[in-house]
């Protein structure tokens, strides 16, 4: 049996195509370290917070997310595909953005709690002989919530809002009298692979407003303040697990500010 031969465009696309290395365009590739190299997706609009109401005072604090077209093609084309192939990708999928908030104390006083947890606390600092543990100025002594969720995908160059809320009980029992955060962070991961913040001068990335040091930490964004406050935010936000939650998790009412929001991935969902 003889194959005929094939002739034409079409061939001539075809054996393009065979000969470009496999790459997963739409999600950063696996050969990859642990943490991209440059952004592939930032926050592009300075993380804000504002009251809202529904069944009580809620707070609710946007983060607008958007990816690079340009950065999506460099990566690409390092990783071997021509640019005529990289061009034509527009878009990321499974970007996970997790966001840390914290406030300082402003109409509690730490040495009067309410909560019957926190009350345990003092006793067991002051009986280690913790004289600190009153301070509403250290930073330590803050209030912090963490949340994730995944966006399904992002179109490159199309902003996208991703709102997390902080309950209206929680609100009134923490005394969050201001609802944007004195510091606040967010971490972006494709695929697993977190993407940076910070150049490797410690500053941050052109155009990123990844990260928000308001109150007695403003202007003083740079690698050891983020690190620090990161370590003390982990930390702490272990306490209130669960408590600030993503919109896609929200029952009970709709927020009219969603229609600028991406889809989600179902976390319960096999992949």
């Amino acid at each position: 049996m003889t194959i005929p031969r094939v002739i034409g465009p079409i061939a001539l696309a075809a054996m393009a195509l065979a000969t470009l290395p496999i790459v997963r365009a739409q999600t950063a590739p696996a050969a990859e370290s642990a943490k991209l190299a440059k952004p592939l997706v930032i926050v592009c609009r300075q993380i804000d917070g504002k009251p809202f109401k529904a069944n009580g005072n809620w707070h609710r604090i946007e983060v607008e997310v958007k990816a690079l077209s340009d950065a999506i093609k460099t990566s690409l084309v390092a990783q071997g595909a021509t640019p005529e192939y990289a061009s034509v990708v527009r878009w990321v999928n499974n970007v996970k953005v997790s966001l840390v908030v914290g406030y300082s104390p402003s109409g509690a006083d730490l040495g009067k709690p309410k909560v019957y947890q926190d009350l345990l606390r003092l006793k067991e600092a002051a009986a280690s002989g913790k004289t600190d543990a009153k301070n509403a100025k250290l930073i330590e002594n803050w209030r912090f919530y963490k949340a994730s969720t995944t966006i399904l995908t992002l179109e490159g160059n199309t902003p996208k809002s991703v709102f997390f809320y902080i309950p209206a009980d929680v609100v009134k029992r923490d005394d969050i009298l201001n609802p944007r955060p004195d510091v606040a962070y967010v971490t972006l991961e494709i695929d697993g692979k977190e993407v940076p913040v910070l150049t490797d001068k410690g500053s941050l990335h052109g155009g990123s407003f990844g990260v928000l040091f308001s109150g007695p930490l403003a202007g003083k964004i740079d690698k050891a303040n983020l690190d620090k406050v990161r370590e003390i935010a982990d930390r702490a936000a272990r306490d209130t697990d669960g408590v600030m939650r993503p919109q896609n998790l929200i029952t009970g009412f709709i927020d009219s500010d969603w229609k600028n929001s991406p889809e989600f991935v179902h976390e319960g969902a096999s992949k």
